[in-house]
């Protein structure tokens, strides 16, 4: 065949594929929910890290309206009836740190769909500069019922380069995305701690929390003091475990000779080696600072570990059906070898050490994914790595459920499995409590109350 007609038809073929998934999300978002019992299911208890044997779950409209032994709960007449026996029903899933407006195909809702077929039921999205009004606008359309999605909470984004596309202070920006009604304020590097404080004063005003990248990526001279300095005037939680090495007085590694521009690889190692300088009691400061003042941290490691390890998902490539070459969603990102992989694997590991130290200590970890390797495929990875870090699988799952809920302002409505909350679940083949892997194995969806069969998630996470 020519090759410029398989081309066309391969792209005939997605746009016909994503056609058919927004009409599957705009109709199942139009559709009046039938009752819904799942029985003899075990339900995990995600704020007790406990299994409840046995049990029925009903839902009505979109609620949970009764939860209780099985055999001791009434079935509705009309209630679609799902046998739960060997399966196991948790809350939806929450990953706290997505992108969709910087997805593929995003106004096709092509994003959205791979996150409800990976149970992924609420998202953050951690903001494009530039981008706020097409996210609150999608967030409302599902709040609306317009369209099937994952609940989205909506993050204006202030940071160096935001500041100068507006042409505004930090003051009028944070204003502008407060009128905007977004649910919370991001910031990110370029901005000095007087602009922090002064976005943190207008937040105040909004009752909106602000958090984000607590680190500057280009005045790594004052990182640790930045993150610290932060936390103290009040940002809420930060992001990404890579930019916090607490270097203390130790001595910084030596810098790439060749510009940012130039050898953009080499330096995208450097920062990460920070992690191989760190003072621990420093590093012991900040972890007691966030933990005192009940600062979230959201370590993001599936990123870190896309370039640390990069096979491990080159591998799982086809067996997961992420959309795409890998080489096209590893694009942007350093591939490594020799010393610069050995370094940058040492400095990750020390990053999954801060993690532990800092759930040990008491912190509470929300689990992020970045969109990494794309929008919904790799929360089960952020949670595997969680458990490698030396969470529970437990305490992993409540990263992304209860934990999670209660960082967005969610909790008084999702994030357990109980009567009277919304009914945002996942049925699993598997127990997650024993093997954390088994969140990716997902029997069945209730999104706002609808379900979503296998077959209809299989149209929703795309094929090549």
């Amino acid at each position: 065949m020519n090759v410029r007609l398989a081309l066309c038809l391969v792209i005939v073929a997605a746009s016909s594929a994503l056609r058919a998934q927004e009409r599957s999300l705009v109709t199942a978002a139009q559709q009046e929910p039938r009752p819904l019992a799942i029985t003899n299911v075990t339900v995990i208890d995600v704020a007790a890290g406990a299994r409840l044997p046995n049990r029925t779950v009903i839902v009505e409209g979109n609620q949970i309206t009764a939860t209780g032994a099985a055999g001791a709960v009434p079935v509705p007449a009309r209630a679609i009836r799902i046998d739960g026996a060997g399966k196991f029903l948790m809350p939806g899933l929450i990953d706290t740190h997505v992108h969709l407006a910087l997805a593929r195909n995003r106004d096709s809702l092509g994003a959205i769909g791979p996150l409800l077929a990976h149970g992924v039921t609420g998202v953050r999205d951690a903001g494009a500069g530039g981008q706020d009004a097409w996210l609150v606008a999608l967030r409302d359309r599902v709040s609306r019922g317009e369209v099937l999605g994952p609940r989205m909470y909506v993050s204006g984004m202030v940071a160096g380069r935001t500041l100068a596309r507006a042409g505004v202070d930090a003051t009028t920006l944070a204003r502008q995305l407060v009128d905007l009604r977004v649910d919370g304020l991001k910031i990110r590097d370029g901005l000095k701690m007087d602009e922090i404080r002064a976005v943190l004063a207008v937040a105040a005003e909004a009752r909106l929390p602000v958090y984000g990248h607590t680190y500057d990526a280009v005045n790594r001279d004052r990182d640790e003091v930045y993150t610290l300095e932060a936390i103290r005037a009040g940002v809420s939680g930060t992001m990404h475990v890579l930019g916090m090495p607490q270097l203390g007085g130790n001595e910084r590694p030596t810098p790439p000779s060749r510009s940012r521009s130039e050898a953009w690889q080499q330096w995208w190692v450097y920062y990460a080696i920070f992690w191989l300088h760190t003072d621990p009691a420093a590093e012991q400061a900040l972890i007691d600072t966030m933990v005192a003042r009940g600062a979230w941290l959201e370590p993001t490691l599936v990123t870190e570990d896309w370039v640390a390890n990069p096979d491990v998902y080159r591998d799982s490539w086809v067996v997961r059906h992420l959309p795409g070459s890998f080489a096209a969603a590893h694009e942007g990102f350093p591939a490594l070898d020799g010393t610069a992989r050995e370094q940058y694997r040492a400095a990750f590991a020390r990053m999954m050490d801060f993690v532990r130290r800092f759930h040990q200590a008491g912190g509470r970890l929300v689990a992020g994914t970045d969109c990494i390797p794309a929008c919904g495929y790799g929360l089960n990875d952020e949670l595997r790595l969680l458990v490698q870090a030396g969470l529970t699988p437990a305490a992993a799952v409540r990263a992304a459920t209860i934990d999670a809920a209660r960082v967005l302002g969610w909790a008084d409505r999702l994030g357990r499995v109980e009567k009277g909350l919304v009914a945002d679940l996942v049925l699993l083949e598997a127990d997650p409590l024993q093997d954390i892997r088994n969140v990716s194995r997902v029997d069945a969806v209730v999104a706002n109350g609808r379900l979503l069969d296998r077959k209809q998630l299989a149209l929703l996470a795309p094929r090549d």
